[in-house]
C-alpha cells in the first residue's frame, strides 16, 4: 500500500513556520534598523573580557536610529544572572546619540553585564550587552 508523504511534509513545514513566528522581536538591526556600536578608540572597552575586581572600564556607545526616531536611552547592569538594575536613563535628543560611562567592577568574583538599551516612541527596544567575568 502506497501513502503520500506530502501531508506529513506540509504538517512539519507548517509547525516549523508557526513556531518561528512566535518569537519576540528583540529590536535587532535587521528588524528595527537601530545600530548600537561600541567605541573602539584607545582607552575604551568594547568587548566582554575577564577582568580584575575593582577594575575601571571606560565604555562608550554610538547609536544611530533606524526608520523611527529614538526616544530614551537606558543603562543597566546585571550581576551573576540576577535582575537588571537601572543605572541611568536619559532622553535621546541628537543623531547620532553618544553615551559614555565608566563601569567599576565589584570587589568580588562573578559575572557582570553592562546593558545598553534604546527605545523608540512606539516602545520597540534595541539592546547591546557587554559581559565581564570578574576574578
Amino acid at each position: 500500500m502506497y501513502y503520500s508523504r506530502a501531508p506529513l511534509f506540509l504538517l512539519i513545514i507548517g509547525l516549523l513556520l508557526g513556531a518561528s513566528g512566535c518569537q519576540k522581536d528583540e529590536g535587532t538591526l535587521a528588524t528595527s534598523g537601530v545600530n548600537i556600536t561600541f567605541r573602539t578608540d584607545s582607552g575604551y572597552t568594547f568587548l566582554g573580557d575577564t577582568v580584575a575586581q575593582g577594575d575601571s572600564l571606560r565604555i562608550g556607545v554610538v547609536i544611530i536610529p533606524g526608520a523611527d526616531d529614538l526616544e530614551r536611552f537606558y543603562l543597566a547592569i546585571k550581576l551573576d544572572g540576577g535582575p537588571e538594575m537601572g543605572q541611568d536613563t536619559t532622553a535621546v535628543n541628537e543623531t547620532p546619540f553618544t553615551y559614555g560611562t565608566v563601569h567599576v567592577t565589584r570587589l568580588q568574583p562573578g559575572n557582570e553585564q553592562v546593558i545598553f538599551t534604546v527605545e523608540e516612541p512606539d516602545g520597540d527596544r534595541t539592546t547591546r550587552r557587554l559581559t565581564f567575568t570578574v576574578l
